[in-house]
């Protein structure tokens, strides 16, 4: 969904190198906060 979020809100992918090294919850929140934008920018 990561990379999904980021094509909508036009902005570059993080890579996969930096995406392997977050925890869980640092993807979770990573995930919620693009999400938010996205629905701020509807």
């Amino acid at each position: 969904m990561i990379r999904a979020y980021e094509d909508f809100l036009q902005r570059p992918e993080t890579p996969e190198e930096k995406l392997l090294t977050l925890s869980l919850e640092d993807l979770t929140r990573l995930a919620e906060d693009l999400k938010n934008q996205m629905m701020n920018q509807r």
